[in-house]
């Protein structure tokens, strides 16, 4: 495992934290994920004044969460419950609400833009960050097959529903 974090002062009392928890994977390796490139996660971390106060981890961004999770930066458990289980049932219970008041309103482009058109991409971001995740999880190879085909099967009955 490679690790390393950089704190950068920006202009604002920001820090743009750099850090690396690679595993050396074959996959991973070819990337120039190693210790010369220290490439890895990088998040917008919180102020530097709540650092200095040691008010517990600071918050990361939405977006780089989002971009952790496209590119399977993060555990398979926070990827498949927190974005894929929980995620997935509130967009695509909300769209599908916002689908059929939209029908009974007789928009019905609008509400296939709106009903399909937001719940699609993110559906596609879950699938594509669980089995990213699952692809260098740890742990049992049985696990990541497990996550890999409940996720596609829940996405698919909740992207036609």
């Amino acid at each position: 495992i490679v690790c390393c974090a950089v704190a950068i002062p920006l202009h604002r009392p920001f820090a743009l934290c750099v850090r690396a928890v690679l595993p050396l994977t074959a996959a991973r390796a070819s990337r120039g994920a190693g210790p010369a490139s220290c490439s890895g996660k990088i998040f917008r971390r919180a102020s530097m004044q709540a650092l200095a106060r040691g008010h517990g981890r600071p918050q990361i961004g939405t977006m780089e969460k989002v971009t952790a999770l496209w590119r399977g930066d993060l555990a398979l458990g926070d990827a498949f419950w927190n974005w894929a289980v929980v995620g997935g049932l509130i967009v695509n219970v909300l769209t599908s609400i916002l689908l059929l008041v939209l029908v009974t309103l007789d928009h019905v482009v609008l509400a296939l833009v709106v009903g399909k058109g937001l719940s699609l991409p993110y559906n596609l971001l879950a699938v594509v960050g669980v089995w990213r995740a699952a692809a260098t999880y740890r742990g049992p190879p049985y696990r990541a097959d497990l996550a890999r085909g409940t996720v596609v099967a829940m996405m698919v009955v909740l992207s036609v529903i």
